[in-house]
């Protein structure tokens, strides 16, 4: 069996409800259970929410919400593993492949989910997520302290860009696991895991309302038909 998850607590800060925020005059939400369904991979597509508002749209758009997530898994320190490992454990199914997906990932499409589990399953891995190459060198970042600029290590920012090794970022839309190997690791990272490479505006990590803006108008470019 193959699970989506979708987790989407009710407390965002930055964003007011954000999970349900309207994005191009559909709930945001709503493009990540698009995508999954368009996949085709799921068994059971899951909400995995404290809110009742959130799981009334969820439930809308055709997901599940076989429970409320419990306060202690809704909080601001509540970790992703946390809430999605609760999820995996509410079945009794012999759940194989399990995703938990972020719910304002608009940009995500089918496509995605499909590369990163054929990436999961050849390599055997504990877990597939997309990621992008970072376009600045880190090794070279800088801090600002009362008023003046540090390097963030010294002998780096000696080196040329060129010679330093290419850092990636996690891109904040999903991640595939092997549920065996996932549950005895306990982390979606790990050092058996492996990355679905994309390009770094191919998906975006939406944290504020410019990022949401943003988001809108690569999302209007790339459908104009």
């Amino acid at each position: 069996m193959k699970l989506g998850v979708i987790l989407a607590r009710g407390g965002s800060k930055r964003i007011p409800k954000k999970n349900i925020k309207s994005f191009l005059g559909r709930p945001v939400i709503s493009y990540a259970i698009q995508a999954a369904k368009n996949s085709n991979l799921f068994d059971k597509i899951i909400i995995s929410t404290d809110s009742d508002e959130i799981a009334k749209v969820a439930i809308n758009q055709g997901v599940e919400a076989p429970f409320l997530r419990p306060d202690e898994l809704a909080g601001d320190h509540a970790t992703t593993d946390e809430a999605f490992i609760h999820a995996i454990k509410s079945f009794k199914n012999d759940i194989k492949y399990a995703c938990c997906l972020y719910p304002v990932t608009p940009l995500l499409t089918a496509k995605h989910l499909e590369d990163s589990f054929k990436i999961l399953s050849k390599f055997n891995a504990t877990s597939s997520f997309p990621v992008a190459e970072s376009p600045f060198p880190y090794q070279r970042g800088l801090q600002v302290k009362n008023k003046r600029i540090y390097p963030l290590d010294k002998k780096m920012s000696l080196k040329r860009t060129q010679d330093l090794e290419n850092i990636f970022y996690d891109l904040g839309q999903f991640y595939w696991v092997n549920v065996k190997k996932y549950l005895e690791e306990g982390r979606v990272w790990s050092s058996e895991s492996t990355p679905l490479v994309l390009d770094k505006y191919e998906l975006i990590d939406i944290d504020d309302l410019k990022d949401l803006k943003f988001a809108e108008e690569i999302y209007k470019l790339r459908n104009l038909n």
